[in-house]
């Protein structure tokens, strides 16, 4: 699961106890709002208050403007912590 500004992506079965909704079954990470989030253009409706993301001398390195990049954020550090390549459909 992700959480990306203020919504939640990716098997929100594991936060319910409803056993009509099933969790998914195969593995990885499957969100098709994700995906549509990180493909759609910068825009409005996707902005988000900025976040500032400073080395130890406190210089500003990243500045995060959107959903989107924080979603390409996300899975950069997902792909970097379990080793595995992030793959476009």
């Amino acid at each position: 699961m992700a959480c990306v500004g203020t919504q939640m992506y990716g098997d929100l079965s594991l936060l319910s106890h409803d056993r009509d909704k099933p969790a998914q079954r195969e593995k990885g990470f499957h969100d098709d709002d994700f995906k549509k989030m990180i493909r759609a253009p910068d825009s409005r409706h996707n902005a988000i208050k900025p976040v500032y993301i400073k080395d130890r001398e406190k210089n500003k390195v990243i500045t995060l403007e959107s959903k989107k990049t924080l979603g390409y954020e996300y899975l950069t550090a997902l792909s970097i912590a379990h080793e595995v390549v992030v793959q476009e459909d």
